[in-house]
């Protein structure tokens, strides 16, 4: 029987739903001052009558002690007086989360976190997270974590409310606390919301935040409904619930999100229980919660183990170029971070850039308005701070290279420069054409013996591209003359690199040949690969004979706005399904291994190019650019890759903890898609293949699915699908740009997951050099 309720008041940072992501980062300071003096007129009252304040997330804590320092004060003295609580964790995180950043996260404020005692992670809006977040949450003293999952979509490991010992990869356990969502415990109250009408802007004046008497009426009459009202949520909701003491998380109702704290909630729990009402109810914070729960365990609350893979893959698809942008900016800060552990470049101040890419981790992803008017000064004001966060990331991230880079001994300016230095991991190097010396035709290594030659990158697109043309078109003045702008070559390894200009020589493709790694066979008529088999072992590593080729790709489409705005019809509706045929296949002649391009049509894009290469070290490299035409239907797009993984294993990691598929999963979480920021291995026998999805972090094994709310483990293992598209969510997600959709995909044999260092593909830094 339920003795006591804790009711956690705060406010849910949702940085753009309601309100610009700077406005709402803005509110959220004020917020925190409106909590600090109402916590503080509070604190000589009993124990039972004071107001208690939950801090969601530290990243609205760590604005307001930029901004006022002594406000911090204040804040640290009410945390020990148990008025307020502080989060762990900077943001409600996607899935956009890395294992460098998530542990940037955690040095960059552990001193925060210990001045704060911040003992418990609350994780708002998000049905999962990364089990590999478990041993740094454990290492940094957090004790338990309260998740409020979103209704709409994902799978729960128990029903809410639920508790259970979470056991993570190292098999230590963090207790968790799952409940409906972060305004829910307004509803075990009140009979119906208070708010009327759609979400309202903070600047709209004809709305207001309820004050006493319209939300948690402590008057006699108020309290008498609102026992009335608890009495049923004690029947239904709570009924199965087997603990004396459960926590629900309270809102303003105001917006729900983005919200100011109430006061008034303060003397309605004082008022209950000077009423002698049962059960009684405290204003309380997640780690008086979290202690209450654990003193009364004596075995009732279960231990779940593995990973809980749904953690907020909504909204990401929708910025297919902006996830690539911010997650290779990731993946160049981390090099930049490794050339300086190993001393090869003198290492800057990241603190900034890896507090950008935090934000931009962020779960939001648009206004809550961007479906029905998706051309309002709402969706598109937040389209646009969310576009500048990530490419202002991209540009620090570069200028963080360019100063390291300045300070290395061995930098010279490229006038002057006859070498290039490459640090990190193998693959292409790109160079300014203008740079290059005179006659440079590629690039020799130290031993003299191997030759790099040089390709030529034109012009960037500018309009529509021409379709059945396999060359950009150059900007119509030339650029001054300039027609090439880019000159790359691929180089195997580290080391330092002189300018040569020997002779290039090129070689024709072959559909079906081999080199010192593969022996493969690619059909030209179909345009994909249909054998590709690892020379060390003899294992086919892809299944030619599927319904979608090798780097195929599938388009799903639910026509009309009804089924668009209608969560329920969008589940139901029929979806049309198209897989376009390549076209105009060519093989390219070139000094680089096999290459192979071709185009597809279809009326959502103007153009889709691909370009599939078998690079010298055995990487193969699949290349996809889409240019979208303006669509408002709900549409996913996928691209396949089908792998044969008859007798294979797969994995992934984890932030930094390797997981296997299906057997790591939490039983009753969403397997719909898989939400990683890195890529997948297959394992057979001897052999193990890794595939990198670092571009388009959210994917799927074995069929592709819209977000549905099926509950499901994933054990498929058919084939993987990176998603290059993903508009399905009903809400506050853009979904009718026109854009250029710009990934790459590597497969690679003999690489493990856990393999320190960088993934093929990732960013590596060059410079010139003596």
């Amino acid at each position: 029987m339920i003795r006591r309720i804790h009711l956690l008041h705060l406010s849910h940072t949702d940085l753009g739903y309601t309100d610009l992501p700077s406005t709402c980062l803005d509110l959220h300071v004020g917020y925190l001052r409106q909590a600090m003096d109402a916590a503080e007129a509070t604190l000589a009252l009993p124990e039972g009558d004071r107001f208690r304040w939950t801090c969601e997330v530290f990243g609205p804590v760590v604005e307001l002690i930029r901004r006022d320092p002594k406000a911090g004060e204040r804040l640290e003295a009410l945390v020990r007086a148990a008025s307020v609580e502080v989060g762990a964790l900077p943001w409600n995180l996607s899935t956009l989360l890395t294992a460098t950043e998530w542990a940037r996260a955690r040095e960059l404020f552990g001193d925060f976190r210990r001045r704060f005692a911040c003992t418990t992670a609350v994780q708002n809006d998000i049905n999962g997270l990364s089990w590999g977040m478990i041993p740094g949450l454990l290492d940094d003293g957090v004790k338990g974590l309260l998740m409020g999952s979103n209704g709409y979509a994902g799978g729960h490991p128990l029903p809410p409310p639920a508790a259970w010992h979470w056991e993570g990869p190292d098999g230590r356990r963090l207790l968790v606390y799952l409940t409906n969502a972060y305004c829910h415990g307004f509803d075990w109250f009140h009979e119906k919301a208070w708010r009327r009408g759609p979400v309202p802007a903070f600047s709209d004046p004809y709305f207001h935040p309820p004050a006493g008497g319209d939300t948690w009426d402590a008057s006699p009459s108020g309290l008498e409904r609102a026992h009335a009202q608890l009495q049923k949520t004690l029947g239904e909701a709570l009924a199965a619930w087997p603990h004396g003491v459960v926590a629900a998380q309270v809102t303003n109702h105001y917006r729900m999100d983005n919200d100011p704290p109430s006061p008034h909630l303060a003397r309605f729990v004082a008022a209950w229980n000077a009423a002698g009402l049962v059960p009684g109810i405290e204003m309380s914070t997640p780690s008086r919660f979290f202690a209450a729960l654990a003193a009364e365990d004596g075995g009732k609350i279960p231990v779940r183990r593995g990973d809980w893979v749904d953690w907020w893959a909504d909204g990401i698809p929708a910025f297919p170029r902006e996830a690539a942008v911010g997650q290779r900016s990731k993946r160049r800060l981390a090099a930049l971070e490794r050339a300086g552990e190993e001393g090869a470049l003198p290492l800057p101040a990241l603190s900034g850039p890896w507090e950008r890419a935090l934000r931009w981790s962020e779960h939001t992803f648009g206004s809550y308005d961007s479906v029905p008017r998706p051309w309002g000064s709402s969706a598109r004001g937040n389209e646009c701070e969310l576009m500048a966060e990530v490419y202002r990331l991209d540009e620090g991230s570069k200028l963080a290279v360019k100063e390291a880079v300045l300070r290395a001994a061995d930098y010279r300016p490229s006038i002057h420069a006859r070498h290039v230095r490459v640090l990190g991991a193998p693959g292409w190097i790109s160079l300014p054409a203008t740079a290059v010396p005179t006659g440079a035709s590629g690039l020799l290594d130290e031993s003299g013996k191997t030759f790099h030659p040089f390709e030529d990158l034109l012009g960037a697109e500018w309009s529509d591209p021409v379709p059945g043309e396999t060359k950009p078109v150059a900007y119509p003045d030339d650029v001054w003359g300039f027609h090439v702008l880019k000159r790359r070559a691929w180089v195997p390894a580290p080391g330092r690199y002189a300018y040569s200009d020997q002779p290039v020589a090129s070689r024709a493709a072959e559909a079906s040949g081999s080199d010192a790694h593969w022996k493969w066979r690619f059909n030209l008529e179909r345009g994909a690969l249909e054998s590709l088999v690892e020379l060390r072992t003899g294992r086919e590593w892809v299944d030619g004979g599927g319904f979608l080729p090798f780097a195929g790709i599938l388009l799903e489409q639910v026509g009309g706005g009804e089924a668009y705005a209608a969560v329920t019809a969008r589940r139901e509706a029929p979806r049309s399904r198209h897989a376009p045929a390549a076209l105009g296949v060519e093989l390219v002649p070139g000094a680089y291994g096999f290459h192979a391009r071709w185009r597809r049509e279809h009326s959502a894009w103007r153009d889709a190019r691909q370009e599939l290469r078998i690079l010298p070290d055995g990487c193969v490299e699949i290349t996809t650019r889409v240019w979208l035409r303006e669509t408002f239907a709900p549409t996913g797009m996928w691209l396949a890759l089908p792998i044969s993984v008859e007798g294979a294993s797969a994995s992934y990691d984890a932030l930094g903890h390797e997981t296997r598929l299906g057997a790591d999963q939490m039983e009753g979480t969403c397997g719909e898609h898989l939400n990683v920021g890195r890529g997948v291995v297959y394992r057979a026998g001897a052999s193990s293949l890794r595939l990198d999805a670092t571009d388009t972090p959210v994917w799927s094994i074995g069929e592709p699915r819209a977000r549905s709310g099926k509950r499901s483990a994933p054990g498929e293992m058919a084939a993987l699908h990176p998603c290059l598209l993903g508009t399905w969510w009903s809400t506050n997600f853009p979904h009718g740009r026109s854009q250029l959709i710009e990934t790459r995909h590597t497969l690679k044999a003999g690489m493990d997951a856990m393999e320190a260092g960088a993934f093929p593909g990732e960013e590596g830094i060059h410079y010139p050099c003596a």
